[in-house]
This record gives C-alpha cells, structure tokens and sequence, in this order.
C-alpha cells in the first residue's frame, strides 16, 4: 500500500503468488468514487502481440471479493464475480494486448452498506499470460459478434465460470457439409446450446444437468453458424448464494462432419 492507483500498482510477477489483504477504506477508487472500500491494483507487464491472461483469486472469510480486469487506459475488459463470501474468484484466460494491463482485488461493494475495513485475513493473487492456449476459448466472447472462430471437424474446450456466461464460437467450413455438434457437460450443470438465427437467439436444451447436448446443422461456405454454449439456472436462484457447480470444471464442444446430401 498504497496500491489503489494505477501509478502505484505492484507489479506481478508471472505465476508467482502475490498475498495482500483488504486494508483502509479510500477516498478515491479506481473511478473517483469518494469513500469506497479499499482497491489493490497489480500490474501485468507490457508484452509482445496478442496475449492472455487468467487469475485465480483466494477468498477470504467473510468478505465477497471481486476480482477485475482493466486496460491501460483505465476501462474494464472483464470481471470475475461468480462466488459469494469466503469464496475465491478466477478470471478466465481474456485477450489482451501487448500493452500493459491492470488487475484490481476489491470487496463487493453494495449500496448503504459500509465495506469492509482492515480485514485480518490476506488473499492470495495469481496470474499468469502469453499466448493462448491451442484448443481452448478466449474471453472476451460472450455474444455472436466476438464469438471464437473454430473450423470443421474440431473441438474446443472451455469454462462457465459464472451463472451468466456465454461462450459463442463461429464455426466455417471449406465445402457443404452437415455439422454434428456434441456439448459435454461438466458434472451437476445444466449445459445449453445456443444458436443464432437471423439476429435471434435459439436455445438447445433437450437433456438435464451432467448429460450432453446435441445438434446438427447444415453449412455452407462463406457463410459461418455461431453456436453459444451456456448453463440453464433457475431464474428465481440466487447462483452466488445457492453455489454454482462446475465452475473448474471444464465443457467441450465437439463438431463432426460429413458431406451434405444431394437436394433433390
């Protein structure tokens, strides 16, 4: 401390574990919000090219930590808010640039009630970047325009690391073929399979939690099929409070194909 500025963040050192602890509140935060709780910010060094970077965050007891990811610029790229009190965080592998990036450890702040002020436990803050890993899907791609491509037949493995998480993938092939999509579910979630139909959105959802969802689709070149992979949660469930499973866990799409038939 003090490390609530982007001038004065620490600077991370790759996978190396970095404890800190949710100290004094501040007058100033990372927006210029007057009296928030305390920010701790950590500095991932500039690089070369496209790069990733993933974080795992250990929670402390009761305090509900948000962990987040910022641009050099000072705007949020993503945030990791899937787990209630006591509960660690992971930031998912994001795509970032080869400039440097910023990622802030804060409490949950929650509207009229004071935060939390000199907590006596300490977190712990890991991070790790460089280029993304073959076979697996990058954040940010939570809707059909930045969806992952991927080719036909392939795979891909992936995370739902929160209740609302969409994976998007657009998928091209390079002749007529049938697409035969599978979604392996992790165990206990309630995988569901999205597609986008003339800026609509059509949701796959014929077995329950832990078992496989499939579909097949015709393609054509030139024009790509954007498939999302999500998880069903009841609407009136408080995932943070209830838990979520499966989230290090991960799903894997599957796409097969063989030649489309002859219209007649």
């Amino acid at each position: 401390e003090p490390n609530n500025t982007p001038g004065y963040a620490n600077l991370l050192a790759q996978g190396a574990p970095m404890r800190g602890t949710i100290g004094k509140l501040v007058q100033a935060g990372i927006a210029g919000q007057a009296g928030q709780g305390d920010v701790d910010l950590f500095r991932v060094p500039a690089g070369k090219g496209t790069r990733v970077v993933s974080a795992r965050l250990e929670g402390i007891p009761n305090v509900d930590l948000v962990l987040e990811l910022y641009d050099a610029q000072g705007q949020r790229i993503t945030k990791s808010d899937a787990a209630g009190r006591g509960w660690g965080e992971w930031l998912q592998p994001t795509s970032v640039g080869p400039a440097e990036v910023y990622l802030a450890v804060r409490e949950l702040w929650i509207a009229g009630q004071k935060p939390t002020e000199d907590a006596p436990d300490p977190y712990t803050l890991t991070a790790r970047w460089g280029p993304a890993q073959p076979g697996w899907e990058v954040e940010p791609n939570d809707s059909p325009a930045a969806a992952t491509p991927i080719g036909a037949p392939g795979r891909i493995r992936g995370y739902l690391a929160s209740a609302d998480d969409r994976d998007w993938f657009s998928i091209g092939v390079t002749g007529p073929a049938m697409l035969a999509l599978t979604v392996t579910a992790p165990a206990g979630v309630d995988v569901i399979l999205l597609r986008e139909v003339a800026g609509k959105e059509i949701i796959i959802n014929k077995r329950g939690a832990g078992e496989s969802e499939e579909l097949s689709i015709e393609a054509s070149p030139g024009k790509p099929i954007r498939i999302g992979v999500a998880r069903k949660v009841a609407s009136k469930v408080d995932a943070k409070a209830e838990g979520l499973q499966g989230l290090d866990d991960p799903y894997e799409l599957a796409i097969a194909t063989s030649p489309e038939p002859l219209r007649k």
